[in-house]
């Protein structure tokens, strides 16, 4: 199977992290793990749920008047700011920086990734119950200078780092 070579803008750190994180979910999908997507449906579930709010309270007001919709605009307002609050919460203390949580056979593998703005270095943190490993590898053994990205070197990498977690 053919997949088209995809154009990194090597000055976005932003653009840079997403092309590894995708490029990495794609290879251990590939590699047999099984995605768990309990942790994003959770972030949707709060979103979408604080869109439906907000939606429901514009309607009832475009439907009854402001003066009507008062008391249920302020319940509304007070419900989505609770929604965005566990949001938030959510995404600062439980999801991290966790790119993909996935099975393969009886192992379970939580992956978290980090590239910081001005920084070369891509952290790579690898956990599961019984075992940890972390690295990093430099942007530029991931990259060319034509922004296309060397999944080999990146592959390579993490299996270096879930052969420590056997050798533990």
């Amino acid at each position: 199977m053919v997949t088209a070579v995809k154009k990194v803008n090597l000055s976005s750190t932003a653009d840079m992290k997403t092309a590894l994180d995708e490029d990495i979910i794609k290879y251990l999908t590939e590699a047999g793990y099984q995605q768990n997507f309990s942790l994003i449906d959770v972030r949707l579930g709060l979103g979408f749920t604080a869109v439906a709010v907000a939606g429901a309270v514009g309607y009832y007001d475009s439907k009854f008047g402001f003066e009507a919709a008062k008391q249920v605009t302020t319940i509304g307002v007070i419900i989505y700011f609770v929604l965005n609050s566990l949001l938030t919460l959510w995404v600062w203390l439980v999801e991290k920086r966790i790119i993909f949580v996935g099975k393969k056979a009886e192992e379970t593998i939580s992956l978290s990734t980090q590239l910081r703005k001005y920084q070369t270095s891509y952290l790579v943190e690898i956990k599961r119950k019984t075992f940890s490993a972390d690295g990093k590898i430099e942007i530029t053994q991931v990259f060319d200078s034509d922004g296309k990205i060397s999944g080999k070197a990146l592959h390579e990498f993490i299996d270096g780092l879930l052969d420590d977690k056997k050798n533990q």
